[in-house]
């Protein structure tokens, strides 16, 4: 299975929580990042392109399968996080920030029930995951949101200490493999600083 995180959109330059209402495309950059990214996929035998629905994945995924020479199919159940009253907000607003992580550190340590005010629960996000997992092979590439992969790897056995280190950076890639049970992440699309490399969406 490879998880793509979909190219830098103009939510990710503002650093704004951005889940379902928000819905940006891709930047000039961002649609460079995924150009990049493909030449990679050309050379890993890639036969399916799952994406979520949101307009920044589907135009990541689209740029993906042109260079591949696949369609795309979307599902709702890689739509990202629904951060609930979060969405909008700063990343850079402590006290968002501290209920952000706060939750998916519940989350991680087993309290499934805890939910984002207005938003999703750790049990809806399980619910996701596992739904994810049936349709996904070693052949199908994932194209979707920051913190939804952070938790799937979480969930499936990612080493971690904290959960800003499950974080994809802007259009990164993983890939897990059956014979090791273990995830690995591919390279970076760009350099990560310390204000992206946990960024939501």
């Amino acid at each position: 299975m490879y998880l793509q995180r979909h190219g830098e959109s103009k939510t990710n330059v503002e650093k704004l929580f951005t889940c379902r209402k928000l819905d940006p495309g891709l930047t000039v950059a961002g649609r460079k990042q995924m150009e990049e990214r493909a030449v990679f996929y050309l050379h890993v035998g890639i036969q399916e392109i799952i994406t979520s629905p949101s307009l920044r994945a589907v135009q990541s995924a689209e740029i993906l399968g042109e260079a591949c020479g696949l369609s795309i199919n979307t599902d709702n159940a890689l739509l990202e996080v629904d951060l609930g009253e979060l969405e909008g907000k700063s990343q850079s607003d402590t006290e968002s920030l501290r209920i952000f992580f706060n939750t998916l550190d519940e989350w991680l340590q087993g309290n499934a029930d805890i939910r984002f005010p207005g938003g999703e629960s750790g049990k809806d996000v399980e619910d996701r995951i596992k739904a994810v997992l049936t349709f996904s092979s070693s052949k199908t590439l994932l194209v979707g949101h920051a913190t939804f992969f952070a938790m799937l790897m979480g969930n499936t056995g990612m080493r971690y200490k904290k959960a800003e280190e499950l974080f994809l950076p802007r259009a990164g890639a993983a890939h897990y493999t059956k014979e090791t049970e273990m995830w690995k992440m591919i390279g970076r699309a760009e350099p990560a600083d310390s204000s992206d490399a946990w960024q939501h969406d």
